[in-house]
Formats: structure tokens, C-alpha cells, sequence
């Protein structure tokens, strides 16, 4: 679902003084409450109350699909780490830890979403930023990922900033309000597949390329956010270290996939390859007439990755039975509802 231009006007007429006031609040209680992280910097997308940024995914209705009534869905995800020094690893790192992402949203009910946490807010944090050194050298990078709720693909957007030097806190606000809009993540394309007996089957992929990726970041061009050997030629200054190939197999027939967790894939075992770069995968498919559909994960600093995949490729038969050539290549219907008139752009 989609907001009308009428119901975006409606949901921007959040008071000001809420937005002020909401992070009066969290400055004041940012303070020595995390044993690990004595000064909670603040991470939010409110710098004053007339200059905010409202996290957006466009595909959702707030009014029967949004959290609370807000900008995302439920079944929002995210994490925060410090530039260089985060660790997916639980108890390791700086970086959220097992603080979810939709607890550092400030939420009105009715009304956009707002970014609004600090470093010291929650025990589930671990570490702190602060390790990276002193104030003013200090980058943190923030990755959201949301779904369609009618489709279940995956949105993202990818945020690093720099602290400010006077307080050393994040603000995420963008230049004049824009809103922090979350984008549909690229396809993964089929070039070509081999028949790899009667039990599986070799597929020649094309990766996301750096564009598409781009496309869904918000970078800081301080040089405080660029990964040692980044930036230069590389308009993701070294946050985004690449991506790797995932896929699923399901009987013949069967609608495409709903489901776009990265764990409910399959790793193909191509490790991390370079935005743009060509792909192998060799799926066995067991002996049984099966649809093949292949997808990508995004890697990034630190060892963070995805918790969303793309959306999948078209599908690639595999097994001892497959269609001639003239009909491979043609796309299996998706006979899920269409979009409907305010789904369309």
C-alpha cells in the first residue's frame, strides 16, 4: 500500500514542540546508565524540533499497516555499529547488540516515525562507540530493512554519520526535512543455466550492481566514515564490502516465494563477492522437478549482513524433467494479486 500525497500532508502535521520536547527527554536521560557505555550519545533523526527527518517506507499504509500507525511496518529490522569496530557477534563489538530496531523509534500514534535512542539506553547494547577513540573521530553506521507488506520484499536504506564534535551524538536528520526513505532492493538477474545432470543445476548470475546500492544510502562525506582503503572510486566509502549469493528450491509449479529472510535461504557458497560482479551457483535439487530462485544478501563493515535478501530472481527449472529450450525462458506467471491502482507509482 501507498500514501496519497493527502495522507503525506495529513501525517507531516506532527507538532513541533512533540518533536522538541521528545528529544529534551532522551538527552536527559542519556546519561550514565549503560555499566559498558558511560555517555549515551544520542542517535536520532530529530536535531531540534524544526529540524527532523521521518523514516519512510512508501510501501506501507501507516493507517492499516504501519507500527503504531506510523511510516514502517512491524516487521521493521535494523543495526547500529560503530565504523570499524562493531562485531555481529553477540557480547562483541560496538554496536546495538540485542537492542531491536523498532525500540529506537520515537512513535506518536497516527504519525510518522522518528529515530530516537542514545548509546546508554539498553543493556542489550554492546559496548560503545566511544571505544573508537576521542570525540570528533567517530563514525556510526545505521541499516534499516522493512518489507512490502503486500509483497513481502525486502526495503532498505543505509546511514552513516559522523558525531558531532560538540556533543559527540549522531544526528540523522537529512538537508531541509527530506524524509529518510527506505528503496526496493534490486533483483537478482539470470544471464543463463546448465542442466548439472538429472540432480541439479549451474546458474550464471548478475550481481547488484554499486548503483543499486546507492541508491538506497545516505552517506556522510566526512572522512571520519570512510573504511580504511574506501572511498576514492568507491561511492560507498568501503561500508558496503559486498554481496553473496542465496537460493531457494521448491517443487515444481509452486507460487514464487513470500518469504525473504535471509535465513529461510540457502547459502549457494559463493562468499563475499564485489558489488557488480558476475556470479556462480550450482544447486542440487535433489532428483525432484523443481523451480530454482536465487537472491543476494548484502555485506557491510564489521561483518554485518542483511537480514532481508533481495528480491528473487525468475525462476530456473531444475531436475530430471525441464522445458524445452523456447519455453525456459519464459517467466512463470505470478498469479498473486496484482497491485492495485494506489500500489502503482
Amino acid at each position: 500500500m501507498h500514501r496519497t500525497q493527502e495522507g503525506n500532508e495529513d501525517m507531516r502535521k506532527m507538532k513541533l514542540f512533540g518533536l522538541g520536547v521528545a528529544l529534551l527527554a532522551i538527552v536527559a536521560v542519556a546519561q550514565p546508565a549503560h555499566a559498558i557505555c558511560g555517555t549515551g550519545f544520542v542517535i536520532t533523526s530529530i536535531e531540534t524540533g524544526a529540524d527532523y527527518s521521518y523514516l519512510v517506507n512508501p510501501a506501507v499504509d501507516p493507517a492499516t499497516q504501519g507500527l503504531n500507525g506510523s511510516t514502517v511496518s512491524p516487521a521493521l529490522q535494523g543495526f547500529f555499529w560503530g565504523l570499524g569496530v562493531g562485531d555481529p557477534t553477540l557480547g562483541v563489538g560496538a554496536d546495538n547488540g540485542t537492542w531491536a530496531a523498532p525500540d529506537w523509534l520515537y512513535l506518536v500514534p497516527g504519525a510518522p516515525a522518528n529515530i530516537l535512542t542514545h548509546w546508554a539506553e539498553s543493556t542489550g547494547i554492546d559496548s560503545c562507540i566511544d571505544v573508537q577513540g576521542a570525540l570528533g573521530d567517530r563514525c556510526q553506521v545505521t541499516f534499516f530493512q522493512d518489507v512490502d507488506p503486500d509483497t513481502g520484499q525486502g526495503l532498505f536504506v543505509l546511514i552513516s554519520t559522523a558525531d558531532d564534535d560538540a556533543g559527540g551524538d549522531f544526528f540523522l536528520n537529512r538537508e531541509g526535512n527530506a524524509d529518510i526513505t527506505l528503496v526496493p532492493a534490486a533483483q537478482m538477474g539470470v544471464l543463463n543455466s546448465t542442466r548439472n545432470g538429472s540432480q541439479g543445476v549451474t546458474v550464471q548470475l548478475t550481481g547488484p550492481s554499486v548503483a543499486s546500492i546507492v541508491a538506497g544510502s545516505l552517506l556522510d562525506l566526512d572522512p571520519d566514515c570512510v573504511v580504511a582503503g574506501g572511498g576514492g572510486t568507491d561511492p560507498l566509502n568501503g561500508i558496503v564490502t559486498g554481496f553473496s549469493v542465496r537460493y531457494l528450491v521448491q517443487p515444481r509449479g509452486t507460487q514464487p516465494p513470500t518469504n525473504f529472510a535471509a535465513d529461510a535461504w540457502t547459502d549457494a557458497g559463493t562468499g563475499v563477492l564485489p558489488l557488480g560482479a558476475p556470479a556462480q551457483a550450482a544447486v542440487d535439487c535433489g532428483g525432484a522437478d523443481s523451480d530454482v530462485y536465487l537472491t543476494y544478501q548484502l555485506h557491510f563493515d564489521s561483518g554485518f549482513a542483511s537480514p532481508l535478501v533481495s528480491a528473487s530472481s525468475t525462476r530456473t527449472e531444475c531436475g530430471p524433467n525441464v522445458a524445452d529450450p523456447a519455453e525456459r525462458i519464459r517467466i512463470k506467471p505470478d498469479t498473486r494479486q496484482k497491485p492495485t491502482t494506489r500500489q502503482q507509482r
